[in-house]
């Protein structure tokens, strides 16, 4: 027999070797092989049941509806039939049946009410739209109305069911409807060949097939049987989408989650052991990196399907850098083309300098508009990249002063947050504001430590290929331009920028001296001066002010005058200032700051921003740092002080000023979580005892922290690409508008980008001084929304109510919009 004869059996047999021996560092390639044909023939089977459209029913108050309603109350007999009573508000979610066909919907239900009671009118919104509108009956009655077709990402359809709603005597529930069914059959065709099928749907079936096959592994199942099994399998889920897809898509995260269960508890200490031994290897390998990189492949396609499913570009700042990075692009320079508000007298034509936020993120739409054009996907582009740069960085951040599993895990957290995936929904400054406070707290620090001695080092594996690079003139550059950005993304950074710069003086005193620490850190001021310094001329010349912004007065109305509408009063020659701290009075402004204070709390104690799971372990992890993690320590210390006084004192409070802290505190939670499995897996060792227990708690606990954020962003994804009312209000504008239109609305910073036409914050004032700001600007339009909260502008109540009085000529109404031509 020939050498090459006998390679070629050895290679056939390990073909023909039962799966259960393919150990993934044995056979990888076999183990991944087989793995990829299992997802392929999952992703074809789902994909050919989808092109089928078939009817379904829901039983409102039957077995398992519980899948599908929220906010209805418990369900209810009668001899014919089930049914549950809505609150008024209550949404049926089903979930992966959207298949591109539109649809015939019938919901059966009756508004029944008491003797002298008119039973109410049903509204009926798919996704956030209207789809029917009918006067209900006091028996059960069937009601029939058509959605249109969609193929979105998710497959999801959400009926919101609304109505009045009473409390009957001796019951405290509150009724709507009674609901007895929704059923739907496609218009149209049964089939269609360019269906394409939801992704979480897709995920479900492959990811129930892979489990399975790690089943029959461990049942000891050679390669054709667990290869044939897992086919017919998913075979068996594609019928069942295909003739019970309401159900099946309903139940798919179930039944995997049950596999997963079974395969677990039959093999649990195999799995542990695993699972053990390769938590341990991460730490050393560049594993880690590959697995993050996998992973923000999949959340960039996420989030790509994400934007370029919206139509909204963002309310107030958000849509302000649109505009602002479109006028640069046509040429027009940084100016915005609306009167937002009313501390000074813009010229007549409106289009005036920027003056309120600051130009980081404008400049960064720039580039995306150039090659996109502007429009609303382009605009969200750079934060998308920016996201995957914050993921990145904190892989590296987390590797260089933990270990690389550290890293990992708490850049994947913090990738998914929602407040994070938000920020890559409309372009808010935020995101690069966290981008490179880390950048520039990391590389200041590493900086300032340089030439400490090994033992102070971090004790887990360091990327040291820049140690030689730390304490140069070029690395305290780097940390200078980081500044600079930073300060550009929001001017508040410059606090940080100095309470950081000063700790690490400290630092670097005692061990350089005081000459060279602070000829080092000049270094880092002159480059950040270098990069800010356009930005500050540029005010200089038209404000006089290196940094101003209108925003220097919101301060002391927001905070100490409220409500907050009193932003958008007329203050012309009498403009709001810390004079009016005396005027306020002492106890006054000491409450207020406390409150301010209080909400900083509230939102740490109720775990809004940040589960309590995660900071019960970020203040654990502050425990068990190094000589050197500590020192970093004191720097994030130091920088949420300074963040929080200035915000409490001077500013406002929202969650979103803070959210740069959150990688940092991940990182602490997550060096913790190591800690502890390192620990206890060492214990076990010393002791000769088996270690599979604890392979279960790393896995355990990311899956708590990861799974309120991915059920939160389920959630977010149908709010998020939902057409938005003013989006379409504005295509009408610059539809049926004259290019020289000007539109007095509340939202002019959206109305001015998705409309194209100049526009004028409508003044909290009475209605002579509106019409005298609109004459001034050569208003020809009134905008008007939220017209159910008239009382934001009594002064237009009759208009906020529909009524054409004083020459005002309604041109539009729509979903809760009307538009008005002024009276000339």
């Amino acid at each position: 027999m020939t050498e090459a004869n006998s390679k070629k059996k050895i290679e056939l047999a390990k073909v023909r070797r039962p799966l259960e021996s393919l150990k993934l560092d044995e056979h990888r390639a076999d183990w991944l092989l087989a793995s990829m044909v299992i997802a392929l023939v999952g992703l074809v089977v789902v994909a050919m049941s989808y092109q089928y459209k078939p009817e379904w029913l829901i039983d409102i108050g039957g077995i398992g509806d519980q899948a599908y309603v929220q906010g209805f109350n418990g369900d209810e007999r009668v001899a014919e039939y089930s049914y549950r009573w809505t609150t008024g508000d209550s949404i049926v979610n089903l979930p992966g049946v959207a298949d591109g066909a539109a649809r015939l919907v019938s919901v059966r239900l009756s508004g029944w009410r008491p003797v002298g009671k008119k039973p109410p009118v049903v509204r009926i919104f798919e996704d956030g739209q209207q789809v029917a509108s009918f006067q209900s009956s006091g028996t059960m009655q069937t009601y029939s109305f058509s959605i249109p077709g969609r193929s979105t990402p998710t497959g999801d359809i959400e009926l919101r069911i609304e109505s009045a709603s009473f409390t009957p005597a001796g019951d405290a529930r509150s009724l709507g409807v009674m609901v007895d069914s929704i059923t739907a059959r496609p218009l149209g065709t049964a089939f269609s060949p360019l269906a394409p099928p939801p992704l979480p749907v897709v995920g479900y079936v492959i990811v129930a097939a892979l489990i399975l096959e790690l089943l029959l592994i461990s049942l000891h199942a050679g390669a054709r049987t667990v290869l044939i099994s897992a086919g017919l399998f998913e075979l068996l889920l594609g019928i069942g989408l295909t003739l019970q897809r309401v159900i099946a898509a309903a139940y798919l995260p179930w039944l995997a989650v049950a596999l997963a269960v079974v395969g677990s508890a039959y093999n649990l200490p195999a799995i542990g052991r695993a699972l053990q031994s390769h938590i341990s290897r991460v730490a050393h390998r560049r594993t880690a990196l590959y697995m993050l990189t996998g992973f923000l492949v999949l959340l960039a396609v996420f989030e790509v399907v994400l934007i370029t499913n919206m139509d909204f570009i963002g309310h107030a700042d958000y849509a302000d850098s649109g505009v602002v990075a479109r006028n640069i692009v046509s040429g027009r320079g940084m100016t915005v083309d609306y009167a937002a508000q009313f501390y000074q007298q813009y010229p007549a034509g409106i289009r005036h300098a920027v003056d309120t936020w600051p130009p980081l993120e404008p400049l960064l739409l720039v580039p995306a508009f150039l090659v996109g054009g502007a429009n609303v996907v382009a605009a969200k582009v750079p934060n998308l990249l920016l996201s995957m740069v914050l993921a990145l960085s904190i892989y590296l951040v987390g590797a260089r002063l933990f270990d690389r599993r550290v890293g990992f895990a708490a850049a994947v957290l913090t990738a998914i947050h929602p407040y994070f995936v938000g920020m890559v929904a409309y372009p808010i400054n935020d995101l690069p504001f966290a981008v490179f406070f880390l950048l520039f707290l990391f590389t200041l620090f590493s900086n300032a430590d340089a030439g400490r001695p090994p033992e102070e080092s971090t004790s887990g594996p360091v990327l040291g290929r820049l140690d030689h690079f730390w304490g140069t003139i070029p690395s305290f550059a780097l940390s200078g331009v980081f500044a600079g950005l930073l300060i550009l993304a929001k001017p508040t950074g410059a606090l940080l920028v100095v309470a950081i710069a000063l700790l690490c003086l400290v630092y670097m005193w005692r061990r350089r001296g005081p000459a060279r620490s602070i000829s080092w850190l000049a270094i880092t001021a002159a480059v950040a001066l270098v990069v800010v310094s356009p930005w500050f001329v540029r005010n200089l010349a038209l404000f006089h002010s290196p940094l101003y912004s209108t925003e220097s007065y919101d301060a002391w109305i927001l905070k100490y005058n409220p409500p907050w509408e009193n932003i958008y009063n007329i203050y012309y020659g009498n403009l709001p200032g810390p004079g009016l701290l005396i005027r306020y009075g002492f106890d006054w402004v000491t409450y207020v700051i406390s409150q301010e204070f209080g909400n900083l709390a509230k939102d740490f104690v109720d775990g809004s921003t940040f589960s309590y799971f995660a900071f019960a372990l970020a203040l654990l992890g502050a425990f068990v740092l190094n000589a050197r993690q500590r020192r970093l320590l004191w720097l994030l210390l130091a920088s949420f002080a300074v963040m929080a006084v200035f915000v409490c004192v001077y500013w406002h409070y929202e969650d979103r000023y803070f959210l740069f802290f959150i990688p940092w505190l991940y990182l602490l939670g997550m060096n913790f979580l190591f800690w502890v499995n390192d620990l206890v897996a060492q214990r076990a060792r010393d002791r000769g005892a088996a270690t599979w227990v604890g392979g279960f708690l790393v896995p355990l606990v990311f899956v708590a922290l990861a799974w309120p954020s991915v059920n939160q962003l389920r959630g977010d994804f149908s709010v998020y690409t939902s057409p938005t009312a003013i989006v379409q209000a504005s295509d009408w504008i610059a539809d049926q508008t004259p290019q020289e239109a000007v539109v007095m609305t509340r939202n002019p910073w959206e109305v001015s980008f998705h409309s194209e036409r100049r526009s004028v914050m409508i003044p909290n004032a009475d209605f002579d001084q509106i019409m005298t700001i609109a004459r001034r600007y050569g208003v020809t339009y009134l905008q008007l929304d939220h017209l159910s909260d008239w009382k934001l502008r009594p002064a237009l109540k009759d208009l906020y109510l529909g009524k054409e009085v004083l020459g005002f000529k309604k041109v539009y109404e729509s979903e809760g919009i009307i538009i008005y031509r002024l009276p000339t």
